[in-house]
Parts: structure tokens; sequence; C-alpha cells
């Protein structure tokens, strides 16, 4: 199988990134570079990242002052080596046969540009609270949801992806801040295949601190958006501004279809399950994103009544 790049940007992560790093050394395909962008953290990141590239030769450290996440991810990718490029968050954990799991799907479809997979989503202490499932999974699903207009998601920090179709798509969008990977997909599934596996590959962390928690109203808006230029693009139209979005919004009209239903059931890039890690979270119900469960329940060993998170549409 293919060496692989995979990219991690942190900022002030001294609490989580050792485990992050860790799960990234263990994986079961060994042929990876690792590279770690540490964005401007005043806290005792760099030194934990410096330790473990003293360690490991694998391992790549980049320091930069704080740009924010999309334009460090950009950076990472600039810096890969590799086709495929994975990607992990600093406070996440890939399971041991993430990497190996993936290039296996990429070899049986090799028209998919970008790959990901479900994950378990754990509180900051590290306890299990429920199944994270993204659609599509096969490529006649995709097809469907493509010609019914609908919004193809992924959990970012599962993602893999081909480093030359993203960059000839220009990256991530800074200007999209939070959201900045939501907009990308929507960019790569206008033209290529995206798709994920239908079995967890990650652990992903919700907790206080994280993007999805301090800037959720944002993004809320920012998704919103994102649905908002698709359409226009699909439908060829003038893709709206973000003034002219919230006109839209309020009350004015804009030449674009009412969203179709589905938006944000799994807007995961940097948002853990449910819409938000606060007043507007979800909770667990018998099948997440509208598939069936129980083969993904007995594949990870789930416990019963553990539930699968649904991702509430803020258009539904």
């Amino acid at each position: 199988m293919p060496p692989v790049s995979v990219i991690t940007p942190v900022y002030n992560g001294e609490r989580y990134v050792a485990e992050a790093i860790e799960s990234v050394l263990r994986q079961t395909h060994r042929d990876f570079e690792y590279i770690i962008v540490n964005d401007g953290s005043t806290d005792r990141t760099p030194e934990i990242l410096e330790q473990y590239a003293a360690r490991d030769g694998r391992v790549r450290v980049i320091h930069q002052a704080n740009i924010d996440q999309p334009a460090t991810l950009n950076r990472a990718l600039a810096e890969a080596r590799n086709e495929w490029v994975a990607v992990l968050d600093a406070d996440d954990v890939c399971m041991p046969h993430r990497l190996e799991a993936q290039l296996r799907a990429l070899r049986r479809e090799p028209s998919v540009r970008v790959l990901g997979a479900y994950a378990i989503r754990i509180d900051e202490r590290g306890r299990e609270m429920g199944l994270m499932a993204s659609q599509p999974t096969s490529v006649s699903e995709y097809k469907e949801m493509v010609a019914r207009g609908e919004s193809v998601t992924l959990i970012h920090p599962s993602a893999m992806m081909h480093r030359q179709t993203i960059l000839s798509l220009g990256g991530y969008d800074p200007d999209f801040g939070p959201a900045a990977d939501s907009e990308l997909w929507s960019r790569v599934a206008d033209q290529h295949l995206i798709m994920s596996l239908p079995e967890p590959l990650l652990y992903y962390r919700s907790h206080p601190a994280s993007m999805s928690a301090t800037r959720f109203f944002e993004q809320r808006t920012l998704l919103r958006w994102i649905q908002a230029r698709q359409q226009a693009r699909r439908q060829g139209l003038p893709v709206p501004s973000l003034e002219e979005y919230r006109e839209a919004c309020c009350g004015r009209k804009l030449r674009i279809s009412p969203p179709p239903r589905g938006l944000g059931r799994v807007f995961e890039g940097y948002q853990p399950a449910g819409v938000a890690n606060g007043p507007a979270a979800a909770g667990p119900v018998d099948a997440g994103c509208g598939g069936d469960p129980r083969p993904f329940r007995q594949k990870a060993g789930w416990r019963p009544g553990a539930g699968v998170t649904y991702h509430p549409a803020p258009f539904e």
C-alpha cells in the first residue's frame, strides 16, 4: 500500500496532543510521514511535539505564528509529500487500523477523492458517548444524494484526501473559519466522489474548549451559507455573498430554492455530535443518518443502549 501523509494542526493542545500522536505512531500501516503544525501555541505543546520528533523520524514539526486552523491545514497540505493525506485533529484519536482500512477501501474504489469514516464520540475524559455516522457510504448513494441536491458530509478528522485534487480546488478557504471543511467538501462533491466507510475508525472528542463549542454560532451561520452557495452553483445562479445570504434570511428575496432537508446531519469538521456541545445538543436515537446501525455496533463491540448520535439539520 502507498505511503501516507498524516497532518495535524494544533493550538494549545497540551492536554490531548500526546494521545493523538501516539494513536498515529501505533498504526498498523507503518509507511507514513506525520506533519504536525504548531499554530502559535503558548502552552507546553511545542515541547511535547519536539519530544516526539526526536523519538520518531516520521514526525515532522512545523512552528508558525497563529493563523487559525484552515490556513494551518493548507500549510500542512503544502508540506505533505505523499499522494494521500489523512487528517487528525489534536484532540482526537485514531483507531490502530485506520490508515490501513482507508487505503484498502481506496484500492477498491479508486475514483474516490476524499474518504471519511464513522467515529465514536468521546468526552473530555475519553468516555464513549455514541456512534457518529455520515453519508454517503457508497458510490451509488453519493450519486443519489447529488441528484437530490443534498449535501455530502464527512467527519473531518476521519478524512483521507487525494492531495492534488484538494490543492487544485484551492484547499481550505480561511474565510469560512470553523466551517472551512464543510465548504471544502461542498466544492469537492460538485466534481468528485466523496464517501465514508461505514465503520468507526476514530474517537472524536467533544469538550468545552473545542472549536465547535467556542465558535458554535459563527459556525451555524457559515454552514447555512455554504448550503446556499452550493445550491446556487448547482442551479447556475450567482453565488451569494455572506451579506446577501443574511439579507435573504431576513426575508428579502434571494434566487435560491429552499434548502433541501438533511443538511446538518453530520456537520463534523469542527463539530461534535449534535449541532453543538451546548443548548442545542442532540440526544441518541436508534439510527443515525437514516441507516441501520446494527452492523456498526456489532463490529465496534457496541454496548446495548449506547445509541447512535443523530445530527439535527438546521433546515428541518
